[in-house]
């Protein structure tokens, strides 16, 4: 069940916690502003800065357990990043990396746990941006839960007839795994036609406007955790960019460890 688990975290569940209450497009911004900080810093302490800041998070939507299966679940991919940068680059810089994809999991699941797709599609029309493609961007991330099923079903199927996915060195269960992609990529293109020609039927795209049943509007403690994260966000590439003005005390934050 190792790829359901691995979607625990991206899975939409109702809820009444304050994150599921906040403005999708603000949850959004957070996803966004905790991938560009990511992104803009390569060394341990501020990796580990980002991830006590999107912890709480997800402490507040309540989807701490959600959030770990994820976790349990990449290990592997961990380990191999600590592996490979280990090697290549160094330990210090290995860490960094896997609190990097630990931030960059955290953040997104913060997103994706508490938004429901209607309110994604939702959200990127109030953003301008067109409604087939918003729509679009809400059907994929509907059919995830669908896709990850799929993979369990077509892995066992697999498994049954003898193939061993566990087995082996690394390069072994990356060649055990393509007949459980090809058959995968072929429902996949099957759902996509049925999709297609099912709202093709409807009279997808012939209305203009589009109207929603569910209206969505920024309140006051959105306007709050978006100026919040807008500032996290400015102060952080303020530091990127100026790090002369940082203080000769706090230096060594910015520095990888001599390892």
């Amino acid at each position: 069940m190792t790829s359901l688990k691995l979607l625990e975290g991206f899975r939409f569940l109702e809820g009444q916690s304050f994150m599921h209450r906040v403005d999708p497009r603000v949850k959004m911004f957070l996803a966004l502003v905790f991938m560009i900080l990511s992104l803009l810093f390569d060394t341990v302490y501020p990796m580990i800065t980002l991830f006590c800041l999107t912890f709480p998070f997800i402490i507040i939507a309540q989807r701490v357990k959600r959030w770990f299966l994820t976790i349990k679940s990449s290990i592997f991919l961990f380990l191999l990043i600590l592996t490979l940068n280990t090697i290549f680059l160094s330990f210090s810089a290995a860490v960094a990396m896997c609190l990097r994809l630990l931030v960059l999991i955290s953040s997104f699941s913060i997103f994706f746990l508490t938004v429901h797709p209607d309110d994604l599609a939702a959200a990127l029309v109030a953003l301008k941006l067109p409604y087939s493609f918003s729509f679009s961007i809400s059907l994929s991330f509907r059919y995830v839960p669908t896709l990850a099923l799929e993979v369990q079903t077509i892995m066992e199927a697999q498994k049954s007839r003898g193939l061993e996915l566990e087995k082996g060195n690394l390069f072994t269960r990356v060649k055990n795994f393509l007949p459980i992609i090809v058959p995968l990529v072929l429902l996949s293109m099957r759902r996509a036609l049925l999709v297609a020609e099912s709202l093709e039927s409807r009279g997808f795209g012939t209305s203009e406007k589009r109207n929603f049943y569910k209206q969505i509007s920024m309140s006051a403690k959105d306007w709050i955790l978006f100026s919040l994260l807008l500032i996290l966000l400015v102060g952080g590439i303020f530091i990127k960019i100026m790090p002369a003005l940082i203080p000769d005390g706090f230096a060594w934050f910015f520095q990888n460890w001599p390892l």
